[in-house]
């Protein structure tokens, strides 16, 4: 069955649903595709960092319900460490879920407004064609074809709406882990996110606290190298054994979920020009245009801000009777200009590790306060 939309969203996540709600509210036939069940899980701490997220995520779905917090509902910023040196408190306050809640919440406000949005459905290519675009996808064990004037690739780090339009770009990953176990770990700070470096390659692994079906629950994230799988991470042992012997972590406490996500590495990629995150009316938001907050990942506030830029550059084409590529990569500067100010200069990191712990910390506290005050 052939059907024919203004605009296809590829993804369900932030970036999808704000496109997808903006394209709507300007009374665009809009369709979500999404290849999971929703709610579906996320690897990511679920907290809106940065003020700049805060205030868009406000902005464009309004406040999160209390239901769609966790507890604690707000955290209190982050602590830096590195094994065997006090921690560094980057003091910011911050709304806290889990990333199936929250971004359920704003899949329902793009679809009270009007957006479709199908679920369980595998976007598996397109061409195009009469001046839009012809999309396969597969749901429910059928394949189905629909046609679109417009597409919005949000689909994500491993994007496939960008694997269509350049099957010759090459991006670089990192594992990305969570894991999830029934327990707690009594000397850290419920109020706020623990954030460990650990040295020479220092490496990431990230501890908090949430209510998981009414049990208070530990959360343990980690940056796996690139082509890393999810269980050979080594960081991931590290994390464990560290835990174990400093905090009194119970290495057989029961693991509720064990889960593994690509993260991208393409910001440098996007300023030098080697990813350009569109072609004609096909355009590339959030993790799968590379655009996240550098260091601290954040990409919730990104992924929107491109989500509506990509929706009104779609509305301003339409009107023209133009192409959306050169309108949405003008008005995308703004946001990856941005972004290039946060991102620390090219091997600054590395000399302060030299000088010592104690340095490298410094730094990263500086990098993390500077990331989350960015409005």
């Amino acid at each position: 069955m052939t059907h024919m939309w203004d605009v296809v969203v590829v993804g369900g996540g932030p970036a999808g649903s704000a496109a997808a709600k903006r394209c709507a509210e300007h009374g665009l036939k809009t369709l979500i595709l999404e290849k999971a069940k929703i709610p579906r899980h996320k690897v990511c701490t679920g907290a809106l960092m940065c003020t700049m997220a805060q205030n868009i995520v406000k902005e464009t779905f309004g406040d999160p319900p209390r239901e769609v917090l966790t507890t604690p509902p707000y955290v209190s910023g982050f602590i830096v460490y590195s094994p065997g040196v006090e921690g560094r408190k980057s003091d910011h306050q911050m709304p806290l879920a889990w990333r199936d809640d929250l971004d359920y919440w704003m899949n329902q406000g793009a679809k009270n407004v009007g957006s479709e949005l199908w679920d369980g459905a595998h976007f598996t290519g397109m061409v195009e064609e009469n001046g839009g675009y012809k999309i396969r996808l597969k749901k429910n064990d059928q394949s189905q074809e629909i046609k679109t004037r417009y597409v919005v690739g949000a689909d994500g780090a491993n994007s496939t709406v960008r694997r269509a339009i350049f099957p010759n770009f090459i991006p670089r990953y990192m594992e990305c882990i969570q894991e999830c176990y029934q327990t707690t770990i009594e000397n850290l700070d419920r109020q706020y996110i623990h954030w460990w470096v650990l040295l020479p390659d220092r490496n990431i692994f990230i501890i908090h606290h949430k209510v998981y079906r009414g049990e208070v629950v530990v959360v343990l994230e980690a940056n796996g190298r690139p082509g890393e799988s999810i269980r050979k991470a080594k960081v991931v042992e590290r994390a464990r054994e560290f835990l174990t012997k400093e905090y009194g972590f119970n290495l057989k406490s029961k693991l509720l979920w064990r889960y593994g996500c690509p993260c991208p590495i393409m910001l440098k990629q996007v300023f030098s020009g080697l990813l350009t995150p569109a072609k004609e009316n096909v355009l590339l938001v959030g993790d799968a245009a590379g655009l996240g907050v550098p260091i601290t990942g954040e990409g919730i506030g990104t992924g929107i801000r491109s989500g509506l830029i990509a929706a009104d550059s779609i509305m301003k084409a339409g009107h023209a009777g133009t192409k959306a590529e050169q309108l949405y990569l003008s008005d995308l500067r703004s946001l990856t200009s941005e972004l290039s100010e946060l991102l620390p200069p090219s091997g600054y990191l590395e000399e302060q590790a030299k000088k010592g712990t104690e340095y490298l910390l410094d730094a990263y506290k500086e990098i993390y306060d500077r990331n989350l005050n960015y409005a």
